[in-house]
């Protein structure tokens, strides 16, 4: 048995990297021999309480590390509120097993938000601090030890911060004296602004705030009191730290040498002046259904497969829990949307006591300024964060609640994500980070693994059904109550409660601390109508619908900009200046939505080539309908000054560098073939900067309508040539396919369409065939070679277009070639037109390139509203649509039978000119058609409204 514990125990960082196989099964054996015991002691005891894990001879690191503890007395008194049947144990599921009976204060219809049994005043300890309330930054921290180094570092070098120590019953009395900080009358530190709230202290201050109260001596809980007075002192961030977690800074012998500081971080992060935050963009696969994401991966630790405590235990080894493979991301968001900041830790991370046994310990994370970055916990994902580093900002104050009810391992990871459930509820997106690291632990305080294995049995077997819980949710509204955070705050915890997740103590401190944080003057972020809530690209027709219907509600006239030098999109009609062209086609898109949502993407470099880029999205401005999805331009790091003063705010931009060694165009190449990760519609578009779009895109265009089926599923067109340039793009089909290609060409039109869900599908199918990883093939290098040579043999369209026709089979398409009736095309790839001109080196002319591009776009609409659209003999002419007010001037030239540019590719034509004929008139007889409806419609509601 000495031998066994010496392994399970062996130093502070478990086993080595060669522990043996069977060291590792027996590991494994002990913690199931004590997960049974935990399961037949959940017999005779009733739900889990606190107290339940501490027994007489145990000592505590926060109130939460049980140290010296006799394990089998631990094992033997701590219940789970579970049930044994036969020879296994039924899973905790988190059902109702009780209903709660006291007065809801927030959530009853017709109360008030609080019930006004607080002072108006704030005590008397928390007024008339000018010392403090000059402090909007503010870090907490609870010890019952000496002044450690971390606390003296947060003291002494952070100066533009205060800090509230939080005292318990065993805090040393001179505590203060100890750090070196003279002390006033009240305990603080009159120079160096620490406030230290003394058991006295905490005494006086629950006389005027019930809440205060309720905190539990000798418990993780009471670092609420701290939350609460950093608040009342008007604290805009909060540091939520250990006192065993040292602030990374210049003093600190283990950072010296490199690396982005601690310090810095921490002044970056709660820099007022700052407006966005560039923060990593997480892709989780398409058919990941868990709900928990693991960010240690993509933040650099270096051991790869390592947990956060509180991850749930079905998913530590999920590849696909830590986000899919594929070129760095980078996205802005504003900063006064984050809510919550996840430092991860140096040397001695917050993990759970199952991965201590089982890993060496210590281990690091990405901390050079060159490489380490901030990422976003994905939205519809839950991530654990913790209380030992970690930056609380105003929109998310109300969720600093640390629960009493359950033991302290468990206690912040419960607060984690129940927090990250809430913002989901608020009327704007609330950002949840995970940070390089801030703080480092080179000398933590030391843990029992078989203590701490016990004190989070909670987060090993509750976990999951926690979550669930979470998800299946659904907030007071739907109840009908008084619609407030404060309403849905309640209302959650009750309903944890009622699935015994947290006792009822919990439900009533909560209801103080909502009373409290009123008082406190503090403002609750305002919380989303659920049923307004719309996505046009993973809802359906109804939300495309609605989308456009806000649009016009909302309506905004085109602007001239950079990005839209001509504005087509403003002209108005005769008899009628209030309809704009843009305002009529959003009109028609209410009529006439996507049968399936589509993201239109493309990757550009805007600083080379930005006049490319104006007239791609001058022309998407003008003639891609607005709620078909989302409209996304990736730029490349470095480019946000750019992107700040030029992309309109309607268009979604993110930042990539070229991963791989792969730059400029075979990097945008690679990059497209990744280009279902940055959204979540059903289809991608991927275009080109050098293509413009022609005519307005159309549901017709895209997808063949007269193929719906009762469900509502059109396939899309998918255009080919099986002739052209043969001998230039095949040779790069050949390469990656070994030859089992069909060796077409998918560049006929542009944009091209693919599911979103074939992007992942491809990926795999090379890997397969090369036997690599896709992004570390040998054939990119091939290709990088061969560039040099001049020779360039690889487009992602054929290569994407190729794979598709000969393997998916998932959903059907429309694959039209040269002997088949053409679609009429909708984007013109303008490097294949005539009409552009070349300059020196075969480099694009810009004037030439802008000229032609726009007058593309003018034909488009001299089509529309100028000229009447040929129809063959025997069919009924086009309506006659209002025309612009300046037709003669910028449409002089009648319309030609047919419009070459709408089947035209380089110097062919494609159909018979009859095939043509009908095919535009298919097109143009009813659009024109429905667009006098919504004309007439518009103009009489423009009517009403003068």
């Amino acid at each position: 048995m000495m031998m066994l514990m010496e392994s399970l125990n062996g130093g502070r960082g478990g086993y080595g990297g060669g522990r043996p196989s069977y060291m590792r099964n027996l590991t494994v054996a002990v913690i199931v021999i004590m997960c049974w015991r935990l399961f037949l002691a959940s017999k005779a005891l009733g739900p889990f309480r606190m107290a339940s894990m501490v027994d007489s001879d145990a000592t505590t690191n926060s109130y939460g590390n049980i140290q010296n503890s006799n394990a089998a007395a631990l094992l033997g008194t701590a219940g789970l509120g579970g049930s044994v049947s036969g020879a296994t144990a039924n899973r905790f599921r988190g059902d109702p097993v009780r209903i709660y009976v006291e007065t809801r204060r927030f959530g009853k219809k017709g109360s008030s938000q609080s019930d006004g049994s607080l002072p108006v005043n704030a005590p008397p300890s928390l007024k008339e601090e000018p010392l403090y309330q000059k402090c909007h930054k503010w870090a907490v921290v609870t010890t019952i030890y000496n002044p450690s180094d971390s606390v003296k570092l947060v003291g002494n070098d952070l100066n533009d911060w205060c800090m509230v120590v939080v005292a318990d019953t065993k805090t040393p009395d001179d505590y203060m004296q100890e750090a070196g900080w003279s002390t006033g009358e009240g305990g603080e530190d009159t120079t160096r602004k620490v406030q230290f709230l003394s058991v006295s202290a905490q005494n006086e201050i629950s006389k005027m705030i019930p809440f205060v109260k309720l905190m539990p001596f000798q418990s993780f809980a009471r670092k609420n009191i701290g939350y609460l007075y950093a608040i009342w002192m008007g604290a805009t961030a909060i540091f939520d730290f250990d006192d065993d977690n040292l602030v990374r800074g210049e003093n600190n012998k283990t950072t010296k040498g490199g690396g982005i500081l601690g310090t810095e971080l921490l002044a970056d992060f709660t820099n007022e002046t700052k407006s966005l935050v560039m923060v990593r963009h997480v892709s989780i696969a398409m058919d990941f259904n868990d709900r928990a994401f693991n960010p240690l991966h993509m933040m650099g630790a270096t051991i790869a497969d390592a947990w956060p405590r509180g991850m749930p235990l079905s998913l530590i080894n999920s590849k696909s829990a830590r986000g899919q493979r594929g070129p760095l991301v980078l996205k802005e968001v504003q900063q006064s949307n984050v809510a919550i900041i996840q430092s991860v830790c140096d040397h001695d991370p917050d993990v759970d006591a199952i991965f201590r046994l089982n890993h060496q310990q210590p281990f690091s994370f990405e901390s050079s300024k060159a490489k380490a970055m901030t990422l976003e916990v994905p939205s519809q994902l839950y991530s654990p964060y913790n209380a030992q580093a970690t930056l609380h900002f105003h929109i998310a104050f109300w969720g600093l609640y640390l629960p009493m009810t359950v033991n302290g391992r468990v206690s912040d990871i419960w607060r984690s994500y129940i927090v990250q459930r809430l913002l989901r509820e608020l009327d704007t997106q609330a950002h949840v980070l995970y940070s390089p690291p801030i703080v480092e632990s080179p000398s933590r305080n030391a843990h029992d693994n078989l203590g701490d294995l016990a004190a989070e049995q909670h987060l090993y077997l509750r976990t999951e059904a926690l979550l669930e819980v979470l998800d299946n949710w659904q907030p007071i509204t739907d109840k009908g109550g008084t619609d407030s955070l404060q309403a849905r705050i309640e209302d959650l915890w009750i309903h944890l409660y009622e699935r015994q997740f947290v006792e009822v103590e919990d439900v009533q401190a909560v209801q103080d601390w909502v009373a409290a944080l009123e008082q406190s003057g503090y403002v609750f972020p305002a919380v989303k109508d659920h049923s307004l809530v719309i996505d046009p690209s993973t809802g359906g027709v109804k939300d495309r619908q609605e989308c456009a219907r806000r649009r016009l509600a909302n309506w905004e006239e085109p602007r001239p900009t950079f990005m839209n030098g001509s504005n087509f999109g403003a002209l108005t009609f005769e008899h009628s200046s209030n309809i704009s062209v843009a305002r009529l086609l959003t009109e028609y898109e209410v009529d006439n939505p996507f049968p399936h949502s589509v993201d239109l993407v493309v990757r550009a470099a805007a600083t080379k080539g930005p006049w490319e880029l104006a007239t791609m999205i001058e022309s998407v401005q003008l003639y891609w309908p607005k709620c078909a999805g989302r409209v996304l331009v990736v730029l490349d790091i470095g480019d946000e000054e750019f992107a700040h003063e030029n992309i309109p705010s309607w268009i979604d931009v993110m930042y990539s560098k070229f991963d791989f060694g792969m730059p400029g165009r075979l990097g945008t190449q690679l990059f497209n073939m990744y280009s279902d990760q940055q959204g979540r519609s059903e289809y991608v578009a991927v275009i080109d900067t050098d293509t413009t779009l022609i005519t307005p895109v159309t549901p017709d265009l895209v997808f063949n309508m007269e193929k719906i089926d009762e469900a509502g599923n059109a396939p899309p067109y998918i255009l080919a040539e099986t002739t052209y340039q043969k001998g230039m793009w095949s040779k790069g089909d050949q390469w990656m396919f070994k030859g089992d290609s069909n060796d077409w060409t998918f560049m006929v039109t542009l944009p091209t369409l693919w599911p979103r869900a074939m992007f992942p599908q491809y990926r795999a199918g090379v890997e397969a065939i090369h036997n690599n990883e896709f992004e570390t093939t040998d054939l990119w290098q091939h290709f990088r070679a061969t560039r040099k040579a001049g020779w360039m043999s690889m487009s992602q369209f054929c290569l994407l277009g190729n794979w598709m026709v000969k393997h998916w089979t998932d959903a059907p398409f429309d694959l039209r070639n040269e002997t088949d009736i053409p679609p009429m095309r909708y984007g013109c790839h303008l490097p294949y037109y005539r009409g552009l001109s070349f300059g020196p080196g075969g480099k694009k002319d810009p004037d030439s390139f802008q000229r032609t591009g726009r007058n593309l776009m003018l034909d488009g609409l001299c089509e529309l509203f100028c000229h009447e659209t040929p129809h063959q003999a025997g069919s009924p002419p086009a309506v006659g649509l209002p025309k612009w007010k300046s037709c003669a001037e910028k449409c002089p030239n009648p319309t030609k039978k047919y419009k070459d540019v709408y089947f035209k590719y380089d110097r062919k034509v494609y159909g018979t000119p009859e095939q043509r004929l009908q095919v535009e008139a298919n097109h143009f007889e009813p659009f024109k058609r429905a667009l006098d409806s919504v004309f007439r419609r518009a103009k009489q509601i423009s009517t009403v409204k003068l």
